[in-house]
């Protein structure tokens, strides 16, 4: 089977897009569970103008 030069480039933006949007997602479910309940809303404009 040959590759012509667009679906060659075409695997290769498969190859590198695949893995980081499977990274973001990975990373996105990592950090998005813990935020909500040990954290309340409340506290974080504090912190925002305490670092004003």
């Amino acid at each position: 089977m040959r590759f012509t030069p667009p679906r060659r480039a075409r695997r290769r933006i498969a190859g590198l897009v695949i893995p980081w949007m499977l990274s973001r997602k990975t990373l996105r479910c990592l950090l998005a569970p813990p935020l909500p309940n040990p954290l309340p809303p409340l506290p974080r404009p504090d912190m925002i103008h305490k670092d004003r």
